[in-house]
């Protein structure tokens, strides 16, 4: 048994090639607040609640179009999420039905997968995994 306890995520890095483009999505899109970053950092740090993005200047070709790499945002109502981003001209990918939520994703400017997923309700184990 590990005394190590996790309470929950405090931020997700990922790879962008270029912040005002990367910030236009995450701001303007989908909602996040831009938060102070240390000023020697390449990085530009977003706020959602408690937790955090931080955007994270990469060389996206070298990462490749596809992956698993992504992050799980809850939103209040799948459906209303849905209609905005296909309003935004924004490609969405349905995901196969996982019990007690609805959920798909969207790609920000850099590729990266952005699931946005509506919890309806808990797992029998009473967890939402």
């Amino acid at each position: 048994m590990t005394p190590i306890r996790i309470s929950g995520i405090h931020h997700v890095g990922i790879p962008v090639a270029d912040f005002e483009t990367s910030l236009a999505f995450y701001t303007g899109v989908l909602g996040l607040e831009q938060i102070q970053h240390p000023k020697s950092w390449n990085v530009r740090w977003l706020r959602m609640g408690d937790q955090h993005v931080h955007l994270q200047k990469a060389d996206i070709s070298k990462l490749g179009p596809d992956g698993p790499r992504h992050f799980a945002l809850y939103v209040d109502d799948a459906d209303a999420a849905r209609k905005f981003l296909t309003e935004q001209g924004y490609k969405l990918e349905e995901q196969p039905l996982l019990k007690g939520s609805d959920r798909f994703y969207v790609k920000d400017p850099d590729g990266n997968s952005v699931e946005l997923i509506q919890w309806f309700e808990d797992w029998d184990d009473g967890s939402r995994q």
